[in-house]
């Protein structure tokens, strides 16, 4: 079989291919949608990325908190990444673009000593150590549940309203607190997107910040041909 690096059959364009997707995804819900505007374009690019129609159902995806966060991010907001996974899946083409900054909270140094002497676990460590940086963020979660209750506790407990992050995306996965830690942020007072129940992980939770910042790059060319 020749391969399509060697001429002949051309590879399939994968801007296409998710062009595609998202008009699929637009005739399965005709209006009155269950998001407008970019809030219903955060939702496309979730289920587009989920490969799950039933995820529209799920999704906590407030107009204010989207443009909050759209908002931040043309200012250079910069972002919080819980773990690896999330951090690989964030578009580091668009943080730049917008120049902003994106750093992995599993990796900063310190965190596995920190963790060993407080005898919790790294997720738990690595928020705590990230205190002096959430002011102004966005803090994109998609890895252990630990995390995001880290997170809302320190709210909770420590932050002044000014130290607080811009925006939190909240979206651990599975079946051992996943839900309960998601149920907890959307009754919350804070700016956030979720989506309820076992659903989430990285590769969603980066989803979501790269629908922010696909949005925040087109308003910012809008705005600056005006």
């Amino acid at each position: 079989m020749t391969s399509p690096l060697e001429g002949g059959r051309s590879r399939p364009n994968p801007d296409s291919a998710r062009s595609r997707s998202f008009a699929a995804i637009d005739r399965e819900f005709p209006e009155p949608r269950p998001f407008r505007g970019h809030a219903w374009e955060v939702a496309r690019h979730l289920i587009h990325v989920g490969g799950d129609l039933t995820l529209a159902r799920d999704l906590a995806l407030p107009e204010a908190a989207v443009e909050k966060g759209v908002k931040a991010l043309k200012m250079g907001a910069p972002i919080l990444a819980d773990t690896r996974m999330v951090r690989a899946g964030i578009a580091d083409r668009r943080v730049k673009a917008l120049g902003g900054t994106i750093e992995c909270l599993r990796t900063q140094p310190g965190v596995t000593s920190a963790a060993i002497r407080a005898g919790i676990p790294r997720s738990r460590a690595a928020m705590f150590l990230a205190e002096p940086k959430y002011m102004g963020a966005i803090v994109v979660l998609g890895g252990a549940p630990a995390s995001l209750l880290t997170l809302m506790e320190m709210m909770d407990d420590m932050f002044s309203l000014t130290s607080r992050p811009t925006l939190i995306i909240g979206m651990p996965a599975g079946f051992a607190d996943a839900a309960e830690a998601k149920a907890l942020l959307e009754a919350s007072p804070w700016t956030m997107l979720t989506v309820r129940g076992s659903k989430g992980g990285p590769a969603l939770a980066a989803a979501a910040a790269n629908a922010l910042m696909e949005i925040a790059l087109r308003e910012r060319e809008r705005e600056g041909s005006l």
